[in-house]
């Protein structure tokens, strides 16, 4: 008797654990080979010119702010937003520091200095489209941040369509050690802020204050 009430006790502790674990595992699987498959919308010059009103680039990875300077050189947008920009920082400084020789209209790059996260990016581009009356925006950012990304922009602004415009990041590769730590990280950030959109929707920081209290 007392080894039937042991094996119970061990099959119900197993599904207890292993299920969640297996779609923790699972999940970070999914994660992983999403970012890896990511690629940036294809473009037909007939067919999507200017189709899409705009492009916001977040700020903090490699190759972003190149990306979305050449949406605006090759016309495929109207106007940028280059989200997270430190004080002081003008658009000749954003442009030196993304090394680009391509040509630019003299209009049509806002700059935002408030945002300090992903959270704030999504808060400085909804003030933005709003202002600006624009309804399609790519979201330049980089592969791995992607998905947090969007989540946070649809949640912040429902009503306006944004496209993913992912960057893939200089010297990763997904055979690198850094690759998979950096997306063991953003995995998680990424599960924590689809819990904080849906149980806290008003939070405003990454880490519901009522779980630090």
């Amino acid at each position: 008797m007392i080894l039937k009430i042991l094996k119970w006790t061990l099959n119900i502790l197993l599904l207890i654990v292993g299920v969640p674990f297996l779609c923790w595992v699972g999940g970070f699987l999914l994660f992983t080979a999403n970012i890896v498959s990511m690629k940036a919308p294809d473009f037909d010059p007939a067919e999507d010119r200017m189709l899409v009103e705009a492009a916001i680039v977040l700020t903090g990875g490699s190759n972003r702010i190149a990306a979305g300077l050449d949406l605006l050189s090759t016309k495929r947008i109207k106007n940028l937003l280059i989200s997270g920009v430190g004080k002081g920082v003008t658009r000749t400084d954003i442009i030196r520091q993304a090394a680009y020789d391509g040509e630019l209209p003299d209009c049509c790059i806002a700059l935002g200095h408030d945002a300090e996260n992903t959270i704030g990016n999504a808060a400085e581009a909804q003030k933005w489209l709003r202002k600006n009356h624009i309804m399609t925006a790519f979201v330049v950012t980089s592969n791995y941040h992607m998905p947090r990304a969007l989540v946070e922009f649809r949640h912040a602004d429902p009503k306006r369509y944004f496209i993913p415009y992912p960057v893939k990041p200089e010297k990763l590769m997904s055979d690198d050690q850094l690759f998979w730590r950096l997306s063991f990280l953003e995995y998680h950030k990424y599960l924590m802020t689809i819990f904080r959109v849906n149980i806290f929707p008003q939070e405003t920081s990454p880490m519901p204050q009522v779980l630090t209290q």
